[in-house]
């Protein structure tokens, strides 16, 4: 489709969701099999013109920190043993991503900077926060605190959001981080607001659309990282790569 990223499909890899199934415990060897197949899919296709990249992610899970329904310590054990599957796996980058409550986001950052201890190795690290229609994270954090903590953090060097909502919902926090943030900024919107038809929910932005609303990030506050969440299809990517083929960012220059 033209991306020059792929996600490992283990977003729900942490013993925290893998508990849900009775499988808990295999966080680690589920991260470093889907790292080996994402590596392998990248490379199959990378040329030396347009080289692939591979980036692990881990989401949210299923319990907030915040709410008291999980420890700190159990999060960041989890979070610890997927991000040294994906570094053993040759992940060229760390993701977390669809993050609704700040002390995963923390738990999560911990985690990554002790895999990287671990491991000897430092990898780009980066985080997507949700931002709900309400305007604020799940837990009801806005944009500036979020910012505000991920500025404490030197490891994180891509800071942005993803998922909920669709690329108009998003622009009032893009605008936001293009005037405040000193880390390039990512959007990965979904196809739209979800529509329920038949019982099920289905994403009316079609792909030359959606590249549109993500060119205008890119023109006018710099992202530096754009992709789509929900709904968007292999086609949605196909038209944003086409879309801003060629464009440049404006990231803060110590990054």
């Amino acid at each position: 489709s033209g991306a020059d990223l792929i996600e490992t499909n283990t977003f729900g890899a942490t013993d925290v969701v893998l508990g849900e199934y009775d499988i808990a415990g295999l966080d680690y060897e589920i991260s470093l099999a889907a790292g080996k197949l994402a590596r392998a899919a990248a490379d199959k296709i990378s040329t030396p013109d347009k080289p692939r990249f591979v980036v692990g992610a881990v989401g949210p899970g299923t319990k907030l920190i915040s709410l008291g329904q999980i420890s700190w310590k159990e999060v960041e054990e989890t979070y610890f043993r997927c991000f040294l599957g994906l570094i053993e796996a040759k992940a060229d980058a760390l993701l977390l991503e669809t993050m609704q409550d700040l002390l995963l986001v923390k738990a999560g950052i911990v985690a990554a900077n002790r895999a990287f201890a671990e491991t000897q190795t430092q990898l780009p690290l980066f985080v997507s926060v949700t931002m709900e229609q309400t305007g604020t994270m799940l837990v009801g954090s806005e944009m500036s605190a979020a910012l505000n903590m991920i500025e404490a953090f030197p490891s994180v060097i891509t800071f942005g959001l993803n998922c909920a909502t669709g690329p108009v919902e998003m622009a009032q926090h893009i605008r936001y981080l293009s005037q405040n943030s000193t880390r390039p900024i990512s959007v990965l919107p979904n196809a739209g607001l979800p529509v329920m038809e038949k019982g099920q929910a289905v994403y009316k932005l079609g792909p030359e659309e959606f590249a549109n609303h993500q060119a205008n990030f890119v023109k006018e506050y710099g992202a530096a990282l754009v992709g789509g969440c929900c709904g968007t299809t292999p086609e949605h990517i196909a038209a944003l790569s086409e879309k801003i083929k060629g464009a440049t960012h404006t990231a803060n220059a110590q990054w």
